[in-house]
């Protein structure tokens, strides 16, 4: 009988959260505005990801009208599983929003815009982030390949690992304050837009960012001695 295939994403710290956002500001282009306005949009979409555990598409997505300002929420419609969601941002992933939108305004006429995060040659795009992100990995010296061993595969570095991190630190520093996982996931389910809390569930088995290196490590040199 064959065991089950697993599967652990990779999973930040919040050091290197913190790291690769800051990488990802320090690459941010400023000899054109064209260039700056691209890139910025580029960090804002992995900032939402990273402090709010969006999926990709769904800060790239956005409208104007889904910030709402004075509320510091975002509404994001049409989700994975057909469910609309009204979310709180941090006052952080706010200012910058606004600071985008007032560098947005100023090199593009806001009605030409048909997207919050705009770019000259309209809205930003996947690849435009996902190339702003690998490159702030890799700065970071934290980029990961796919491994496997036996039956389990160790994911690699890629955009919605921020979205994983985020389930994971949020669920590991709350339980860390004393509340219990029961009571804390459906709160996170509901914030992330899973149909259901099961789905939430599973970030209870990835290994945290301290041990995730070490372990896929340890797991594939066991692997290779038993193959030698």
């Amino acid at each position: 009988m064959l065991r089950e295939k697993s599967y652990i994403p990779f999973v930040f710290s919040p050091g290197q959260v913190d790291e690769i956002l800051k990488n990802l500001q320090m690459n941010i282009r400023k000899t054109n505005p064209h260039l700056f306005l691209a890139d910025l949009a580029a960090y804002n979409a992995l900032l939402m990801t990273a402090r709010c555990g969006m999926r990709i598409s769904e800060p790239l997505g956005l409208k104007d009208k889904d910030f709402r300002t004075e509320e510091r929420t975002v509404y994001i419609e049409k989700t994975k599983f057909h469910k609309d969601r009204l979310i709180p941002v941090p006052d952080a992933v706010a200012v910058s929003i606004e600071n985008f939108l007032a560098v947005r305004n100023t090199v593009l006429d806001s009605r030409s815009c048909k997207n919050l995060l705009c770019a000259c040659k309209g809205p930003a795009s996947k690849g435009l982030v996902y190339r702003a992100f690998h490159r702030a990995v890799k700065d970071a010296g934290i980029k990961r390949t796919k491994q496997n061993a036996g039956n389990t595969t160790f994911g690699h570095t890629r955009v919605h690992s921020f979205r994983h991190s985020f389930a994971v630190n949020t669920l590991k520093d709350a339980c860390e304050r004393g509340l219990l996982p029961e009571n804390v996931l459906p709160v996170l389910a509901a914030y992330m837009g899973h149909s259901d809390y099961r789905y939430t569930m599973k970030y209870l088995k990835v290994i945290d960012a301290e041990h995730f290196g070490g372990w896929a490590d340890f797991c594939i040199f066991k692997r290779d001695r038993e193959g030698a």
